[in-house]
Parts: structure tokens; C-alpha cells; sequence
């Protein structure tokens, strides 16, 4: 019997044993799997930590490395937006440029090397062919039209977006213009020779120019023609208005859906300008520089003074009528005449120059304004 009922206690003995060790494993390996399974909650401030660190956690900036042009350094952020926007719309021209089939100014950030002489003779030879074809304004219907004093235009909008000078450059070069005066002989036939050259600017779509008065105030038996930076040759048709004494000349060329540069505000002494102009035989040159006055000149009774605004920006013989530009790509003024500053010396004195300095003038765009009627 005592030995039935050890048995027996030592079989429940076992199975007891055995359900508490099935119980226990299976605890120790069910907690595991569950919280591996689903995380922890992550609690509020450790999300807020990864999406903004604490005031006293905060790192210091590192120093910018890009280059701002001073526009941006003056303006901040608001200049970089614009200049954003600016690139935007000269992408814009160069595509509607490449869908005309105009050759781009510059590819792939790589400039685009002018040859002068073929420039000239590629001008000279198309503007004969529209001077012998009658296409050219005559020099007796030029000097009647010269007495034009006011014309109706719609003019653009000036542009608002601040820009680099490259951008500046790359979005005035295709609406400025080369233009050339040809002479006539009196042989007959008779033969057309390319004798000067200047500098005029798109002001409407429509083929409205600006000069200076001083480029068409030439001699008899002369015709006027102008051509792009692509070598496109159109010939000048009439004389809108002009004023002599403010040296503005507003023409019409047969050119049609150009693209024209805008009239600005008036630049502040100390303003950044740039000047794009075909000084002697070097054309589209591109110079840089500064508003350095406004000089007003006095007149005779009953004449208005001459106005004129200098700049630093360097020019030359070739560039009358080259448009000055603000730092927005809008005409501030036009380039007109060089004035010297020297310094008086006796005969005996040996000096290689009395040359000290170059006054250059060139006329506000309020006096171009001041020749345009709005419709």
C-alpha cells in the first residue's frame, strides 16, 4: 500500500512539476514577441525633437559660400527670389529665341567669340542690297522728319526682378542693335560705301528704335540700317521724333515681334549701371560702372536746359545711342558723348598727355519718355 501510494504521489508529483515548467516557458517566450512586434509609443516631445530641435539645442549656421551678387547681399532673400524668377524668363527667351531659329548668345555656359570683320562685312553687304533695292530712307525725307517731336507708343512695363550683370547682358543683347550709315556716290550707277556706325535699342515689338538724334543729323546721299546680334539686316523706314537737344532719336525699322527693352525709373547717383555698346570696331561690348551725377546745362531764353546723367561705365566713338541699363534690365539712359578733363600746361612743359580723365554723358531716360505719347 505505502509503496502504491508513493508511486502514485510521486506520478502527480511529476505531472505537476511538468505543468508548472509548460506554464512558465510559455510566459518567458510570449512577452518578447509582443513588444517586438508593436513598439513603444513614442512620447510628444520626442516627436517634436525630430521635426524641430529645442531653443537650447539649436545649432549655429554655417557661414555662406555661395556668391551673391550685391544686389543680393543688400536685398536678402527677396533678391535671390527675384533673381530666380529673373532666370526663369530669360530661360524663357532663349527657348522662344531657339524656336525662331536665332542661335543662342552663349551655349552650355560657354562664350560665344564675335568675329568683328565678319559682323561688318556681313552688314555691309546686306544693307547695300537694301539701299540699291529703294528699301532705305532717304536722306531728304530724314531731315523733314527729324522736326517730328512726339509719337503715341505703348510702352512695356518695366521690369521688377533684380539681376546679375550676366543676366542683364543676356537678356538686352538680342534687342540691341548695330546701326551703320551708308554713303552714295553720285555715279550712276550708284554705289553705296559703309562709312560709320552707332548703336540703337528695341523700345516696341513693332520695330520702334532709339538712337541719338546726333547719328542721322549726317550729310546728303546717306541711308541707315541696323542689325542684330544674329545678322539679321533691316533697313530704316522713317524718323517717329526727335529732339536735338536731348540727343534722342525714335525710329522705325521693318523688323517685326522684337523684343524690347524697357524704359526704367531714374537711377540714384551711385547706382549700378551697365552699358552695351559697339565701341569703334568692337561690337556688343558689354562695360560695367556707376551713376556718378546729373548735370544740368543752361540755355537761352525760351530753351529748355540740356539734362545729361554720367556715368563711369566706359564707351566710346561707335557707341551713341547704346542703352545704359539698371540692375532690372530696363533703360536708364542711352550713351551720347565723351567729355575730356585736362589739365592747362605751357608749351614747354614735357609731358606725354594732358589727358586726366573722361567725362562720359549720356541722356536720362526721362528725355527719351518725355518724346512718347500713350495712346
Amino acid at each position: 500500500m505505502t509503496h502504491w501510494l508513493e508511486r502514485r504521489w510521486s506520478r502527480v508529483a511529476g505531472l505537476a512539476a511538468a505543468i508548472f515548467f509548460v506554464a512558465a516557458g510559455s510566459w518567458g517566450f510570449s512577452r518578447p514577441l509582443k513588444y517586438s512586434s508593436v513598439p513603444f509609443p513614442t512620447p510628444a516631445w520626442n516627436a517634436e525633437a525630430e521635426t524641430r530641435s529645442p531653443p537650447e539645442r539649436q545649432v549655429a549656421k554655417k557661414p555662406r559660400t555661395t556668391v551673391l551678387c550685391e544686389q543680393e547681399v543688400l536685398q536678402g532673400q527677396t533678391a535671390v527670389v527675384q533673381t530666380a524668377v529673373a532666370q526663369a524668363a530669360v530661360a524663357q527667351t532663349a527657348e522662344a529665341a531657339a524656336e525662331a531659329g536665332s542661335r543662342p548668345v552663349v551655349a552650355n555656359d560657354e562664350p560665344v567669340f564675335l568675329n568683328d570683320e565678319e559682323l561688318s562685312r556681313n552688314f555691309e553687304r546686306k544693307a547695300i542690297l537694301l539701299a540699291k533695292a529703294g528699301q532705305c530712307l532717304s536722306s531728304r525725307d530724314m531731315k523733314k522728319q527729324l522736326e517730328r517731336r512726339q509719337v503715341t507708343l505703348e510702352l512695356p512695363p518695366p521690369r521688377t526682378a533684380v539681376l546679375s550683370p550676366e543676366e542683364v547682358y543676356r537678356l538686352v543683347v538680342p534687342s540691341t542693335l548695330l546701326i551703320g550709315s551708308l554713303q552714295q556716290t553720285r555715279t550712276q550707277p550708284p554705289r553705296f560705301h559703309y562709312v560709320s556706325n552707332a548703336t540703337a535699342w528695341v523700345l516696341a515689338a513693332d520695330g520702334v528704335i532709339v538712337t541719338n538724334y546726333h547719328v542721322f543729323d549726317t550729310t546728303e546721299l546717306e541711308c541707315f540700317a541696323v542689325m542684330t546680334l544674329q545678322g539679321d539686316v533691316y533697313p530704316v523706314t522713317e524718323i517717329l521724333a526727335a529732339d536735338r537737344r536731348a540727343d534722342v532719336a525714335i525710329a522705325r525699322i521693318t523688323a517685326k515681334d522684337l523684343t524690347p527693352i524697357p524704359l526704367g525709373k531714374s537711377a540714384a547717383v551711385g547706382a549700378w549701371v551697365g552699358a552695351l555698346t559697339h565701341p569703334g570696331s568692337a561690337h556688343f561690348m558689354f562695360t560695367q560702372g556707376y551713376v556718378t551725377r546729373y548735370q544740368q546745362i543752361g540755355s537761352r531764353k525760351n530753351e529748355r536746359p540740356e539734362k545729361w546723367m554720367s556715368i563711369s561705365a566706359d564707351y566710346a566713338i561707335g557707341s551713341s545711342g547704346g542703352p545704359i541699363l539698371d540692375r532690372y534690365g530696363n533703360v536708364v539712359g542711352m550713351a551720347s558723348m565723351t567729355e575730356p578733363v585736362e589739365f592747362d600746361t605751357d608749351d614747354t612743359a614735357d609731358v606725354g598727355s594732358t589727358l586726366q580723365m573722361i567725362l562720359k554723358l549720356t541722356v536720362p531716360q526721362m528725355e527719351i519718355r518725355r518724346l512718347v505719347v500713350a495712346p
